[in-house]
């Protein structure tokens, strides 16, 4: 018997995740069935599934909100005076990260070919302004970073050395100890 407020059980845990996972599962599927898989991982694909379910649940709020009021033995703690209010939140929430994300990931791509794709933005920014900018927000290495060895198909290992003595005996040392 489950307690209200309390952690569902098993099988109406695996049901909401389906439901909550799934708009964004057959979105992915369907895209990669017209456009093809283009070389993801399990882990992106997942990531793609959570992050465009994101979007479907936001978008559809209310009428969820309406479903789940009909179906769901709730009380009334939240109106929908209340989702009005945090509906629109979360909508700034998500496009505001969303459109940040858009353009400085547009920035960087082009970084190089400074092509007319981001001249709106680029007319106001000068080639050393819009270094910073990208430096700012992103870091002086902005891809790949050790979170993206994580998810990586294939784990890769480096090593930096760093010799400060006399050169010869330094890299006998080295030599020695990867052999």
């Amino acid at each position: 018997m489950d307690v209200p407020g309390s952690v569902p059980g098993s099988v109406v845990g695996v049901a909401f995740l389906l439901l909550a996972i799934l708009p964004g599962a057959a979105f992915t599927w369907a895209l990669e069935r017209q456009a093809g898989s283009y070389g993801v991982s399990f882990a992106d694909r997942t990531l793609r599934f959570v992050g465009v379910s994101l979007v479907f649940h936001v978008t559809a709020l209310p009428l969820e909100y309406l479903v789940a009021s009909a179906l769901l033995p709730v009380g009334a703690t939240f109106g929908w005076a209340e989702m009005f209010v945090v509906w629109p939140s979360l909508i700034v929430l998500f496009a505001v990260p969303y459109a940040l994300g858009t353009v400085l990931g547009g920035l960087y791509r082009s970084r190089t070919s400074r092509d007319e794709h981001w001249r709106w933005i680029r007319k106001r920014l000068s080639p050393a302004g819009e270094e910073r900018l990208l430096r700012m927000a992103l870091g002086h290495d902005p891809a790949p970073r050790a979170w993206d060895h994580l998810f990586a198909d294939r784990s890769v290992v480096s090593t930096k050395v760093v010799c400060d003595g006399p050169g010869d005996q330094r890299a006998e040392d080295v030599k020695a100890a990867t052999a």
